[in-house]
């Protein structure tokens, strides 16, 4: 059974067991852990300077424009942002242009207060579809997913 919390995080009523969920075109996903987690998928659109400019710090904008795919780049940057925000149960509420990320090759590194409190992992699925997933630091996670639909 599901209820809501706080500002309206769905949790499960078992106390050990905590999900989120989300979903883009043509793809779901179910994020299910011991600890609290948030999770957001999102496909590859079309992003607009108004939009990148409300929601990106300046080194995430340059990191965009650099980026040989800017609509890819942002919707990395953009699911990494909505995972934490789902992760805190804030949601929208939070002002994403405070949330700094810097993506790289192997890693992503969050640079934010709460920065050394959780972690991020980031998968792209065949279609393109990006999925961000943030928990706490510290807990030992497996990510489960079927390889037949992520590179």
């Amino acid at each position: 059974m599901i209820r809501r919390v706080g500002l309206g995080k769905p949790v499960l009523i078992h106390d050990f067991l905590h999900m989120n969920l989300s979903h883009c075109k043509g793809l779901a996903v179910a994020a299910v852990g011991r600890m609290p987690l948030g999770v957001d998928a999102e496909g590859k659109r079309a992003v607009k300077d108004a939009l990148m400019q409300k929601v990106c710090a300046p080194e995430e904008i340059a990191q965009i424009q650099a980026a040989h795919d800017k609509n890819l780049a942002f919707t990395k940057f953009w699911t990494l942002k909505e995972a934490y925000a789902k992760y805190t149960g804030e949601g929208i509420r939070l002002d994403f242009s405070a949330l700094r990320f810097e993506i790289g090759a192997e890693e992503i590194r969050f640079h934010h207060p709460d920065a050394a409190q959780v972690r991020f992992a980031q998968l792209t699925d065949r279609s393109g579809c990006i999925v961000s997933l943030c928990c706490p630091q510290g807990d030992d996670f497996n990510i489960a997913y079927n390889s037949e639909f992520f590179a």
